[in-house]
């Protein structure tokens, strides 16, 4: 969630969290629940840890070392060059989160 809005593109496996460059605000990891009858809705957040994916060397180094259950976007953004990705891993494991990369649009 970004700002409240979800930022996947669609909730689906295709589906694709992608960020502009200058976005500001707030993120934070959301179980969803899903139903026929009413739309998507935040259900509870999830404590995550926040990496970066260096697209140069391939590597994956870790932003905040300490989970938390949200982050400044823009802070994320500011460690990484282009090409990189912002990664999210839950701090639980019996939450999966699969979509779990953040692309930048430069």
């Amino acid at each position: 969630m970004h700002d409240g809005q979800m930022l996947l593109d669609e909730y689906s496996p295709r589906g694709k969290c992608v960020v502009r460059k200058y976005v500001t605000g707030s993120y934070r990891v959301s179980a969803m629940e899903l139903s026929e009858s009413s739309p998507l809705f935040e259900k509870e957040q999830i404590s995550f840890i926040v990496g970066i994916r260096d697209s140069r060397k391939n590597t994956l180094w870790i932003l905040k070392k300490d989970p938390v259950l949200k982050i400044n976007i823009e802070e994320a953004i500011a460690k990484c060059d282009k090409a990189d990705q912002i990664i999210l891993m839950t701090a639980d494991q019996k939450y999966i989160l699969s979509h779990h990369v953040i692309d930048i649009v430069w």
